[in-house]
């Protein structure tokens, strides 16, 4: 009778165990993978240095309120922007132009246009050289006589005109059409800025604004720039 019952018992435990575990198994919940939510980013930085930080309001009707953009920070460099959260960011090191010059860069490029606004910058090496290109059979440097606030100073606006049509838009430290990519010194840092417009073809020539929602884009990016 006692082994009777002992034999009972342990078919009984082992068929609990075994549906039991065939439950667990079949109705477990669902482990979400761990994926970068932000399919616009694209960066060849360290991701320990480059963060995208989003932003706390999201709710914007306004694509110029930088409070709904995306910041993004890179504690090597020691800077920061922000830049609407549809733009693709990516950045290292670069070689450009016809003068084939080897620079850190930032870029945001828009989306729906292949509108791209390219930052190039160094840091503690002030006799670095940050043109991208010596503008030979490109058309004509011509000065806007406009200047932006470009993170903690002001930066001058020159065009690349060509067929009199904006090919480029460079943001920079000098007003002479002769340099329109002088560099901007802060602190440790030169840097400069350019807008080209891609896919998005040219932009008829205006001496005293471009009155287009990438430039006003991009120019608000720049001014979001703060170096920590």
């Amino acid at each position: 009778m006692i082994k009777k019952f002992v034999l009972t018992y342990l078919i009984l435990t082992l068929a609990i165990l075994f549906f039991g575990g065939l439950f667990i198994y079949f109705y477990r919940p669902a482990v979400q993978p761990v994926v970068n939510t932000n399919t616009n980013v694209n960066l060849n930085q360290p991701s320990t240095a480059a963060q995208i930080i989003p932003p706390a309001k999201t709710n914007c009707t306004d694509k110029l309120d930088t409070a709904c953009w995306n910041t993004y920070r890179h504690t090597e460099y020691g800077l920061l922007f922000k830049y609407p959260r549809e733009a693709i960011v990516n950045g290292g090191r670069l070689i450009v132009g016809e003068a084939d010059i080897d620079v850190k860069y930032i870029s945001f490029k828009f989306l729906n246009n292949g509108y791209s606004l390219l930052f190039y910058f160094e840091k503690g090496n002030p006799k670095a050289s940050l043109n991208s290109r010596t503008g030979f059979g490109s058309g004509d440097f011509v000065s806007a006589n406009k200047k932006i606030q470009f993170g903690p100073v002001k930066a001058q606006v020159n065009y690349l005109i060509y067929n009199n049509k904006i090919k480029e838009i460079y943001y920079s430290q000098n007003n002479s059409a002769s340099l329109p990519y002088d560099n901007i010194k802060y602190g440790d840092y030169i840097f400069r800025a350019e807008l080209t417009f891609g896919d998005g073809g040219d932009i008829k020539y205006d001496k005293t604004f471009v009155n287009v929602p990438e430039v006003r884009i991009a120019e608000k990016i720049l001014e979001t720039l703060k170096f920590f």
